[in-house]
């Protein structure tokens, strides 16, 4: 494995994650702020997981065919989600939670892969497992963080949201340049 690469996209990564609203937080702010009727939250989650599901196949086969840029563009595209979702109207609310759900599907299945690259077919289960690790540990911080800005001013918590995932965007593109030409 090649440890430089492994470090750059687990700080890449480690910035995204904490940056990522979760849909509690997203369906609270549509309840507080009237964003959309009560009702629609659980239509839109309904729709976003659907989203989901498909972007994950996208993703997944313009993984194979492109490598880490996959992961760069997936950051690029859902970067401007928290924006949308928080400080929209309803139509762009809705843009904004498909959005998102683009960033969850590329969690949930390219950042995992391109462990594969990194760590030998001996060492995958502990690679998985420490990048994981390292993840949800962001991604709780996270949350604790989110939950502080959301009470101190939405503004600052979508600047936060943009700033760390755009910030991310160096580190993986330097994970990329780190790994052989074949497991880009």
């Amino acid at each position: 494995m090649s440890a430089g690469a492994a470090q750059q996209h687990m700080a890449g990564m480690g910035l995204v994650a904490p940056a990522y609203a979760d849909c509690p937080l997203i369906a609270c702010h549509f309840g507080r702020a009237h964003v959309v009727p009560t009702a629609w939250v659980p239509i839109l989650y309904s729709v976003a997981m659907a989203t989901e599901a498909v972007a994950t196949l996208v993703l997944g086969r313009a993984f194979d065919r492109f490598g880490l840029l996959t992961v760069v563009a997936a950051t690029v595209l859902t970067a401007c989600f928290a924006p949308l979702v928080f400080l929209g109207g309803a139509g762009l609310a809705v843009v904004g939670v498909l959005e998102w759900e683009l960033g969850t599907a590329a969690q949930e299945s390219i950042v995992r892969s391109v462990i594969t690259g990194m760590a030998g077919p001996g060492h995958r289960a502990s690679a998985y497992g420490l990048f994981d690790t390292g993840f949800d540990i962001c991604w709780f911080a996270g949350s604790v963080v989110r939950g502080v800005l959301y009470s101190y001013s939405i503004t600052v918590l979508v600047v936060f949201s943009v700033a760390a995932q755009l910030a991310a965007l160096p580190l993986l593109l330097a994970t990329r340049r780190s790994l052989p030409a074949t497991k880009l």
